[in-house]
């Protein structure tokens, strides 16, 4: 708790506080995709410079872990990509000379797992009994949403959408280490490779076997972090009037072109 408090104290005046020069920062809402794409990132480490140690939830949240928003820093150095750090946080300048990867998911999905998420987290008390109020709160909701994505449309370096990854994974992961110059040394076929370790049903069976120890006691038990990974399930799942509002919220926010719905 003391570091924390150090570390956003220090940040407040040095913002760049814990980033390297050559860090790639990976923006994301929650829910959105952050987990699976570091997933790959790492398995590529792993495929190309660790003997091909499975990559899990422990090593991606301890010694390879690298997240600005709780300045969270493992202790591992990989040589074969760039350190990549998550974060949540809406664009700011401290993000201004690191190369940028923002992915982006269909609101009406991210509202779905975003609720489920938090429902969990607090065990079904609160504000996340309902979605309708879950998709109209300020902390969490929609109008969060179109915040966070046009704080970053215009300024990251490659914009990734989720719906794209789902279709073809691999082909989306090759453009963007071609965008930031750093696919050079990768092969197609390592990169594939990583994407088949990297996969939902691979990291479900992960989380089955292993689970995720930074979620132990904070979680209702049948919680799993991996859940759907779907696309459309707003359709089905939200009420008329739910969509008809995340609709007219994107619409005050210039956000139609981005996302239909």
């Amino acid at each position: 708790m003391f570091k924390r408090k150090f570390a956003n104290l220090v940040k407040k005046i040095y913002p760049r506080y814990g980033l390297k020069d050559d860090d790639v920062i990976l923006a994301s809402y929650p829910k959105s995709g952050n987990t699976w794409f570091r997933f790959i990132w790492l398995n590529i480490v792993s495929l190309k410079e660790m003997d091909e140690e499975e990559i899990d939830f422990d090593k991606i949240n301890g010694p390879l872990h690298a997240e600005y928003d709780s300045h969270s820093y493992g202790h591992c150095d990989y040589e074969s990509l760039p350190r990549i750090v998550k974060t949540h946080k809406m664009y700011c300048d401290a993000f201004r000379d690191t190369k940028t990867i923002v992915i982006i998911r269909h609101p009406g999905d991210v509202m779905i797992s975003y609720f489920e998420y938090m429902k969990a987290k607090h065990k079904g008390s609160g504000a996340t009994e309902d979605i309708s109020s879950f998709i109209k709160s300020s902390e969490y909701g929609i109008k969060k949403w179109c915040l966070h994505v046009n704080s970053w449309l215009n300024k990251a370096d490659t914009i990734v959408r989720y719906e794209s990854m789902k279709k073809n994974t691999a082909n989306e992961v090759i453009k963007v280490l071609n965008k930031l110059n750093l696919k050079n040394k990768l092969e197609d076929e390592l990169i594939k490779r990583a994407v088949e370790r990297s996969s939902f049903n691979n990291m479900r069976k992960i989380e089955d076997r292993k689970g995720i120890d930074v979620m132990k006691g904070s979680f209702k038990n049948d919680y799993k972090f991996i859940r759907k990974g779907k696309t459309g399930e707003w359709r089905d799942s939200l009420k008329k009037s739910d969509i008809d509002f995340i609709r007219e919220s994107l619409r005050k926010s210039n956000l139609l072109s981005t996302y239909e719905v």
